[in-house]
């Protein structure tokens, strides 16, 4: 996740949390038997032939971004990925967590940090969530599935709105946690598609819509790739009148993602990620891992 910081100057500045919006997340496909590197030094590798329901293979690392904002580091992300196969099917178990934590100037103030996780299973054909949970100080979001469903999602301190209509939405759209949703999102990068998916964000107490394109002047399809993710907020259920048009109540979020290998055994890797602001221009860059 990328923090949005609100306030007239850093000295009074403080990180918001937008865990539906949380761009450091889009790294979370990053693939196994990768090893990290600076965005400067990566060199692309020849991919053995992709195809439709591309699997990582089992295994596991630990990747490590750096973000800045206008030039001044903010923020580290460390990315912990494991894949299994699952000892009941031929399907495969996912675990991916998240670590956000403020650095340097921002930290002398904030002393800030973030953590999600979630589960699920892998199939050729289809991304199951199963748990998600998310902690950030005295705030946590706990996602429940049921055969890839949110069910519930209870929220400690209790959200200040009535969440019944957005899960029950977020249920019957098979809306997603951040970190699955995102999983799913590269996969068509990875079975040699490009940049183009569509699906449905539940943040814990409204809907988001995520569309991923090709960045413009992008070919899409050979590397690097770079596409667009556009975040866009829906208007809460009943604001939703018209059941044939989705209401939105927030301009879109545009985040441009850079994806190449760094081994030739590899899926496509999130070197890097843009975001402007509108005092400057937010950045995470994947760097060695720890």
């Amino acid at each position: 996740m990328i923090c949005r910081l609100r306030g007239s100057g850093y000295g009074r500045a403080k990180p918001v949390a937008r865990p539906k919006l949380c761009a450091i997340a889009l790294a979370v496909c990053v693939a196994l038997d990768t090893t990290g590197a600076r965005a400067a030094d990566v060199k692309l590798a020849n991919h053995r032939p992709l195809s439709p329901g591309y699997v990582p293979e089992p295994g596991s690392l630990t990747l490590v971004y750096d973000v800045e904002a206008i030039g001044i580091p903010v923020m580290t992300a460390r990315v912990d990925i494991s894949f299994r196969t699952a000892t009941y099917d031929m399907s495969d178990a996912y675990n991916i967590s998240l670590v956000l934590r403020t650095v340097g100037f921002i930290d002398f103030f904030t002393n800030w940090n973030m953590s999600m996780n979630s589960q699920g299973i892998m199939t050729d054909t289809a991304i199951i969530p199963e748990h998600y949970r998310e902690v950030q100080r005295e705030r946590e979001l706990e996602i429940v599935y049921a055969a890839g469903k949110i069910v519930s999602a209870p929220m400690t301190p209790p959200s200040v709105r009535n969440q019944r209509e957005e899960v029950a939405e977020a249920a019957r759209t098979d809306a997603a946690d951040l970190l699955s949703l995102t999983l799913a999102a590269m996969r068509p990068a990875n079975e040699g598609r490009g940049c183009h998916y569509r699906g449905i964000l539940y943040g814990g107490d409204q809907l988001y819509d995520l569309t991923v394109t090709p960045y413009a002047g992008s070919s899409g399809t050979t590397q690097p790739l770079v596409c667009a993710f556009e975040f866009q907020r829906r208007a809460y259920q009943k604001q939703q009148s018209d059941p044939g048009k989705v209401l939105h109540d927030h301009d879109p979020e545009i985040y441009r993602v850079w994806l190449s290998q760094i081994s030739a055994n590899g899926p496509m890797v999130p070197i890097k990620l843009v975001l402007d602001l509108d005092i400057g221009v937010m950045r995470a860059t994947l760097r060695q891992p720890r």
